[in-house]
């Protein structure tokens, strides 16, 4: 039974073990559409353009991006600084969005996605993101859920 415990432990700190260190920049686009839970009701959000730029440490990557919204160009403009956590076949990210133009609101950004790299400069991805909106006064009173795909370019 011990054996079988330090072989599991010392699985998951291998799996888990970061990469040897290296850092990179890189900037990211995707597309992202999904759908607003309300109370009873289920509406489409607007297509939107996310631009991602980022610091890569090891497993970590520092993101600073900016979304706009696609359909209503003057409707809203967003802020995401936040993180990416690389681990075995995923990635987990969080981030802090931030309406700079249009009606004031924030929230927290939690996601889960797959990447793949080509030659280490190249990528694609894709990641479902939902995001818990604190201004407006009631977190449960919308809950939207995103679907994003997107290139990433490192430098």
């Amino acid at each position: 039974m011990k054996t079988m415990l330090a072989a599991t432990v010392l699985l998951l700190l291998v799996t888990l073990a970061p990469a040897p260190a290296s850092a990179e920049f890189g900037v990211a686009a995707s597309a992202g559409i999904g759908a607003i839970f309300r109370n009873k009701e289920v509406d489409r959000s607007n297509v939107d353009l996310e631009i991602l730029l980022f610091y890569k440490m090891s497993m970590i990557k520092f993101d600073l991006g900016m979304r706009l919204d696609m359909e209503d160009i003057d409707q809203k403009i967003q802020l995401l600084p936040g993180v990416r956590i690389d681990l075995p076949i995923v990635y987990l990210r969080a981030a802090v969005p931030l309406t700079v133009h249009g009606p004031f609101d924030w929230g927290f950004l939690v996601g889960l996605g797959v990447d793949y790299h080509f030659m280490k400069i190249l990528g694609i991805f894709a990641e479902v993101d939902t995001t818990i909106y604190l201004e407006d006064g009631d977190p449960t009173s919308h809950w939207p859920l995103e679907v994003r795909a997107g290139l990433e370019l490192t430098f």
